[in-house]
């Protein structure tokens, strides 16, 4: 800017005297895991799913949905909003078609290239099966609601899921 200002093509450095912070987004952020930990993190939630107690319908959909993320790709907003008419069983895809606000708003996709079809393994489509066959109804058939049938805010997944599966595997602190 200050070239264009020398040239006559602004009339001020409108960035003059600014100061970029660090990003802080970044702070205070668990570390990535490594594909060792996350096959951990799989075991210890499938060993929670496999238990017979109250909470093994809980950790049945957070073993299936971290599996399918695991194996799939997909974004957490988008497995969040995901519907059960795009998961394909016959094809072994999922077709990406929609996605969870931050508002809990089921909405579409934010770029074209974000529609897409994913192939999923066998195992993770009899993982959703089972699944199908006692997750709770809503109005928008999603694969993962909360337990009255209505979009699940990811935080919540994070906090009564991951974190305490992270804990528990001893790769992050209480």
């Amino acid at each position: 800017l200050s070239e264009a200002v020398t040239t006559n093509w602004a009339v001020k450095n409108v960035a003059q005297g600014i100061v970029i912070l660090d990003d802080t987004r970044t702070e205070n952020r668990d570390p990535i895991p490594s594909i060792q930990d996350v096959q951990t993190l799989l075991q210890i939630a499938k060993g929670k799913a496999e238990h017979d107690n109250r909470f093994s319908k809980n950790w049945m959909r957070y073993y299936t949905l971290f599996t399918l993320m695991a194996g799939s790709g997909l974004r957490p907003c988008e497995v969040a909003g995901l519907p059960w008419k795009s998961v394909n069983f016959e094809s072994n895809a999922i077709h990406v078609t929609q996605d969870l606000n931050e508002d809990l708003t089921v909405g579409r996709l934010k770029s074209r290239s974000a529609y897409r079809t994913i192939p999923i393994s066998a195992n993770v489509m009899t993982l959703l099966k089972r699944w199908k066959l006692i997750c709770p109804k809503g109005p928008h058939k999603l694969v993962f609601p909360n337990w009255k049938g209505n979009p699940e805010s990811f935080s919540n997944v994070s906090s009564r899921g991951w974190k305490p599966l992270q804990i528990e595997a001893g790769l992050i602190q209480k």
